[in-house]
């Protein structure tokens, strides 16, 4: 019963109708334009996936794929944009690290006046799970069946602590326990979500050093290229290290996939090229430890380093993120980031998610040009410190 009903769900997630191209029909651009070449006369009714949105001379357009073409669709030209809308602004609720972050902020809250479940807890939140797990399976799971207790909270805590692990079959086994015990919708969409990884996650390979243990798919990377990637990973993790003192306390585990892979493992949006759960995952597309590769594995690396330290905000991770990986948003929506007093909301829409993240750089920035290295180190090391951002 409990495999139907989680099977239920899934598919009604699944046959949530999606964008379409508004009748009778619409012309697929090579630019956001109405002057720009045709790739390509899409019927009305053909269903789109939206890879992101973009700004152009006659205003909101959106970048799709639709019959096996890429290109710009004007929105007056797409049916169905207000519930991906909507889909956009729930996002945080189905994203991988939000989940986590939400199951952990949860739990916290049930685990008062238990200080054992809280230690595990604090280890999760600094990014020791490893060590959360070890304390689980000799200490907390074996004390609850010595006193004949099946408790569907620890069992919920011990799967978050292998998820983090990079041991996904075990979680997936402590969810399904505590969901027999007690349904609870948070541990369903974690056990769903786990459900999608093992079936698609291919990255079987697995190399590793005293600092990180490298998992990919040999179709996707050749053993030369691993050992290249891994060494890279050691050098940013060294450069971050000295840096913004992260002080790395246990091995990450890092997953290396092509595009179509991360995408179905994770459920990440089609702009997404990175993601740090507990786990650093990148994209590496055409077999190539590529610059973009590299920076992408440093962005990821900021997020890591900032989970050791604490709990920060997600403008400060974002805006860290990019400046330590070497990246910049483009001059234009720099310009327009910088007239916002607060923060855009990342989940509203693809122009307001890229409009936060120059303003996030924008932030950061400033906290530099105020504070200095040294003033920033001392808030990393005590997140109480941070003052509310300012972009001017």
């Amino acid at each position: 019963m409990k495999d139907m009903v989680i099977f239920a769900l899934a598919a009604a997630l699944l046959l949530q109708p999606g964008p379409s191209v508004r009748p009778p029909g619409a012309v697929l651009r090579d630019a956001c334009s109405r002057e720009a070449g045709e790739r390509a006369r899409l019927p009305g009714g053909a269903p789109v996936r939206i890879l992101y949105a973009f700004s152009g001379e006659t205003g909101t357009c959106y970048k799709v794929a639709a019959e096996g073409r890429e290109g710009y669709l004007a929105a007056e030209d797409i049916d169905g944009l207000e519930a991906y809308r909507q889909g956009l602004r729930t996002a945080s609720d189905r994203e991988l690290p939000q989940m986590i972050r939400a199951e952990v902020t949860r739990l916290r809250a049930v685990s008062e006046g238990r200080p054992a479940e809280t230690g595990v807890l604090s280890l999760l939140e600094t990014s020791r799970p490893r060590e959360a797990l070890k304390l689980m399976e000799t200490s907390l799971l074996p004390a609850a069946r010595a006193a004949g207790r099946k408790d569907p909270y620890l069992l919920a805590l011990a799967g978050l602590a292998a998820f983090q692990s990079d041991q996904p079959r075990r979680a997936a086994e402590f969810w399904a326990e505590s969901l027999a015990i007690r349904p609870d919708p948070a541990v369903q969409r974690l056990y769903l979500k786990v459900q999608g990884e093992l079936k698609s996650d291919t990255s079987r390979e697995r190399l590793s050093t005293s600092r990180f243990d490298l998992r990919y798919d040999p179709g996707t990377l050749n053993a030369a290229a691993a050992s290249q990637l891994l060494d890279g990973l050691n050098d940013e993790s060294e450069r971050l290290n000295l840096a913004l003192g992260c002080g790395f306390q246990e091995k990450i585990t890092a997953i290396v996939q092509d595009r179509s892979a991360y995408l179905a493992s994770t459920g990440a949006e089609d702009w997404s090229g990175g993601q740090f759960d507990g786990r650093i995952r990148v994209v590496v597309e055409g077999g190539r430890v590529t610059p973009a590769a590299r920076q992408a594995l440093a962005h990821e690396l900021v997020h890591a380093c900032l989970a050791r330290n604490g709990r920060f905000d997600r403008w400060f991770h974002e805006g860290m993120a990019q400046r330590w990986s070497g990246e910049q948003p483009a001059g234009p929506v720099l310009r327009q980031a910088y007239g916002r007093a607060q923060p855009p909301d990342w989940r509203k829409s693809p122009d307001e998610a890229r409009l936060f993240y120059a303003w996030s750089w924008l932030a950061v920035e400033r906290l530099y040009s105020v504070h200095g290295d040294s003033g920033v180190r001392q808030m990393l090391r005590n997140p109480a410190l941070l003052p509310a951002p300012r972009v001017n």
